[in-house]
């Protein structure tokens, strides 16, 4: 059976909150792992109707924390973390 992750283990903790806040761009645009694991989270939540307000604001940063880092790889002439995620060989493990 497949971990949740940590994203999701904060998320049922009192954790969360202040942690995700902290996620920057900066800390993203070269990890296409970490970039694939919120995304994912992001996904999970979003389709889950009964979130609060906060987590409904973290979600959103989070996405746009996403968008800037794309932005930032765009601006390198790098390809989307979505694509450098697929070409990982090692995703398989993760």
């Amino acid at each position: 059976m497949m971990s949740r992750g940590v994203l999701f283990d904060l998320f049922d903790t009192g954790d969360f909150h202040e942690i995700m806040r902290m996620f920057h761009h900066s800390l993203i645009h070269d990890h296409p792992i970490l970039a694939n694991s919120i995304a994912q989270f992001i996904f999970t939540h979003t389709a889950n109707d009964d979130l609060g307000m906060v987590e409904t604001q973290i979600i959103q940063h989070l996405t746009e924390q996403l968008i800037k880092a794309d932005e930032v790889r765009f601006q390198k002439k790098k390809c989307p973390l979505a694509q450098e995620y697929e070409y990982l060989e090692s995703k398989e493990i993760h």
